[in-house]
């Protein structure tokens, strides 16, 4: 025990000179020879394996050898990532499900062992996806958007990170694309709702501010966004709910159920629960 807590003295004041000097601390792997080797072969053998996962550590981190063989996988996992439910929400442009979805397949190749092989295959997966996605969307460039996201990512929350930013990129694009082709009744629509989400408003309410029907309007929903003024209010105020509860872990549960055009904070969890599959208690506490 005295060696293992000396082994990490050491380490941690390498790492503090290299931040002296402006270097980048890196991480460390440490191991120690057992005593039935005769050599240090056996233990550069085991480090230069455990290096190979070095992209499911932290830069910063030090890592003892033998505490890290259990995270390891023994060998190609084959493993089914769902699709078509990353499709829905990149058609639904729903941003947070996209991150959540990519989040949640990035996750099943680090626990609950590392897996390096599904890493990469997971990744060219879905670089190939989103190609094929925005290859159905005219004005929508994969090579483009890889070049604006050229930094260089080493582990695997970086390569999470950006995978996941170029997704929504591509899914503001698409989305843009399609708001210029609303109509500007649509627009407008779309406009009054985001800025008056918070107040008591029904169709008729906007519908009178654009100088059209109720039912007018309602046809245009249905033509031009697939679904009801209703559902397009309700989507408005589930997505400034759940920035709310990310961001303001302060705010009550009936206080973010005002905020967001709800003056029950009863009826206002029945319908986030229907639309999110889970209560705002649950949302806050999985993403607090």
């Amino acid at each position: 025990m005295q060696i293992r807590q000396y082994m990490y003295e050491k380490a941690g004041e390498f790492q503090g000179k290299l931040r002296e000097d402006g270097e980048d601390s890196g991480l460390i792997i440490m191991g120690y020879r057992k005593q039935k080797e005769k050599g240090c072969m056996e233990l550069y053998q085991r480090l230069k394996k455990m290096s190979e996962y070095f992209r499911f550590m932290q830069e910063g981190k030090i890592y003892m050898e033998s505490d890290l063989q259990e995270k390891v996988s023994p060998g190609v996992t084959e493993k089914e990532w769902d699709m078509e439910v990353l499709n829905d929400n990149f058609r639904n442009h729903q941003a947070e499900k996209i991150t959540e979805d990519i989040g949640q397949m990035y996750q099943t190749v680090r626990e609950p062992v590392w897996d390096k092989n599904g890493l990469i295959t997971l990744t060219e997966k879905l670089r190939n996806h989103l190609n094929d996605l925005c290859r159905r969307s005219p004005g929508v460039r994969f090579e483009m958007l890889l070049q604006q996201e050229a930094g260089r990512s080493i582990f695997l929350d970086e390569i999470r990170d950006r995978m996941t930013e170029i997704y929504r990129k591509a899914n503001r694009m698409v989305q843009n694309g399609k708001e210029a082709q609303y109509s500007i009744y649509i627009r407008k629509c779309i406009q009054y709702i985001e800025e008056h989400y918070s107040e008591e408003i029904n169709i008729e309410t906007v519908a009178g501010t654009l100088d059209i029907s109720g039912v007018y309007l309602s046809q245009l929903c249905r033509k031009e966004l697939s679904q009801s003024f209703l559902e397009l209010l309700t989507g408005t105020r589930i997505k400034m709910a759940k920035k709310l509860l990310q961001q303001m872990p302060q705010m009550k549960m009936y206080e973010i159920a005002e905020a967001v055009g709800y003056r029950s904070s009863q009826y206002f969890a029945s319908v986030f629960k229907k639309a999110e599959g889970m209560t705002p208690w649950e949302y806050r506490s999985r993403n607090s």
